[in-house]
């Protein structure tokens, strides 16, 4: 290990109430973020770009139905990496 490293394993950077401090204002703005309603607007936007593809005339039928399952699929990992 390099020197750095072994001092940033080392390194207790709770031990201040500013660092405290510090980590509860990260938080609070990343629960800002995800009440804003970021969520919902991907969400839309997603269903947009499915409406697209099932619309789109120069797709086979199974193409589209390829593309439709990936993009759901992808949503859904994104919902549950979210919420965990």
């Amino acid at each position: 290990m390099e020197k750095e490293e072994v001092a940033r394993f080392h390194r207790d950077i709770y031990s201040s109430k500013k660092a405290m401090g510090d980590i509860r204002s990260g938080l609070n703005k990343f629960l800002d973020f995800l009440n804003y309603g970021y969520n919902e607007q991907i969400e839309m936007n997603i269903q947009q770009k499915l409406n697209d593809i099932v619309q789109a005339a120069n797709l086979s039928a199974t193409v589209r139905e390829a593309i439709v399952k990936a993009r759901v699929g992808q949503g859904v990992f994104r919902r549950d990496l979210i919420d965990y």
